[in-house]
């Protein structure tokens, strides 16, 4: 087949913050999902799943292929909620209600009765939070109800910049639910959880989080072999899947690294004749690197973290060697290495706030047993080269 252009643009078009082009792996979290909407119709409660992880986890790529998963389903009501629409139940009820609704005009019998009859569960929630305009507004738009429903699955993403005003709606919907089987999927950074805890979900927030780690090696071999598969180039199927595992050793796992990675291999195969045997992994691998450099830099770039990269560095090099147990270690192990290094403004007094900057930036995620750890592959080989680079400077 003639090469893909169009694809082409699109991969090297985008960027880190886009959702995956060529997704592949995380199994476990998709099951965890489908266990969760199983789960729905027994409970009372909004069942709560979340996922954090450090930038460039692949928090957005999982909601997209969820939302993407659970869409195509008829019975399954997939509805984005803005930050804003958590600052009242009623707001939720009623994104959820437009969604129905619209849900019900985009499909035909014999799921309009099945639509029709969450509308009815619907209304229920809405007179339960004594909305009675809403419940109005819902009964409107019903007809005969059957006793079977939708389940809404909720989408939240970038949940670390949550609020406190956001809290009591969470907080009722994880008690007392929604009138309507509902479970909502949480992305955010790696202290999501202990955001979530600090707003009263503590048995939600611990119970239901995943860490975001790297992906499997056969799934980064999968993506690049779909990436190749769609856009065509000339060789040899042996080629082909010699490139997608060289791909996978450059990404280390990470799904940001694989991005990066499946975009300079693209640009190669432009550059060398659309021809895989003619692709220089060399040239890739550099170009790999770079980027995977620049994104460790834009970890530590921060007000506090810049003002000592020296400290950053040894403590993420500590933290692999030392493997600290709890924020407390972590706060401690920044003191530590405050009080030792011999060029900075920081003091002591800095350890807590450099520790919470730590986690805010991904650098360091805490795990849902409470150790901390680099979730990032290679970036402790990348501090502790920069660091010999650090003290080889100032010897001289």
């Amino acid at each position: 087949m003639p090469f893909d252009h169009e694809l082409a643009d699109r991969i090297l078009r985008s960027d880190d913050r886009d959702t995956a082009l060529f997704f592949a792996g995380r199994e476990a979290e998709i099951e965890s999902v489908e266990n969760a909407i199983g789960n729905a119709a027994e409970k009372r409660q909004t069942i709560f799943r979340i996922f954090q992880g450090a930038p460039g986890a692949g928090k957005t790529s999982l909601l997209d292929r969820l939302m993407d998963i659970h869409g195509a389903d008829p019975l399954r009501l997939v509805v984005h909620l803005d930050h804003s629409d958590l600052t009242g139940a009623d707001n939720v009820l009623a994104r959820i209600k437009t969604a129905a609704i619209q849900h019900r005009k985009n499909n035909a019998e014999p799921w309009n009765i099945v639509i029709s009859s969450s509308l009815s569960a619907l209304r229920h929630g809405a007179e339960l939070f004594k909305m009675p305009s809403l419940s109005k507004t819902i009964a409107d738009e019903q007809t005969d109800a059957a006793p079977l429903g939708l389940t809404a699955i909720l989408i939240i993403d970038e949940a670390q910049n949550l609020r406190s005003e956001h809290a009591e709606t969470l907080q009722s919907m994880h008690t007392n639910g929604l009138g309507i089987d509902s479970v909502m999927l949480i992305g955010g950074l790696g202290h999501t959880r202990r955001r979530l805890k600090s707003m009263g979900l503590s048995r939600g927030a611990y119970n239901a989080a995943t860490d975001l780690g790297a992906l499997a090696r056969e799934a980064t071999i999968r993506s690049t072999t779909d990436m190749l598969d769609r856009l065509g180039p000339l060789g040899t199927e042996e080629r082909r899947a010699h490139l997608a595992e060289a791909i996978a050793a450059m990404s280390y796992g990470w799904p940001q690294h694989l991005n990066c990675a499946q975009r300079a291999l693209c640009m190669n195969l432009r550059q060398n004749g659309l021809h895989a045997g003619n692709v220089g992994l060399d040239s890739v691998r550099e170009q790999t690197r770079v980027e995977r450099f620049r994104y460790y830099e834009g970890r530590i770039d921060d007000d506090l973290l810049s003002r000592s990269p020296a400290i950053a560095l040894r403590v993420i090099a500590a933290v692999a060697t030392e493997k600290p147990q709890n924020m407390n270690d972590l706060q401690w192990l920044c003191e530590e290495t405050i009080e030792n290094e011999p060029r900075t403004r920081l003091t002591a007094d800095d350890a807590d706030a450099f520790a919470d900057a730590l986690v805010a930036k991904g650098v360091v995620c805490e795990q849902t047993d409470h150790a901390i750890v680099i979730p990032i592959p290679s970036m402790v080989d990348w501090a502790k080269s920069k660091l010999l680079e650090i003290d080889r400077h100032r010897r001289h």
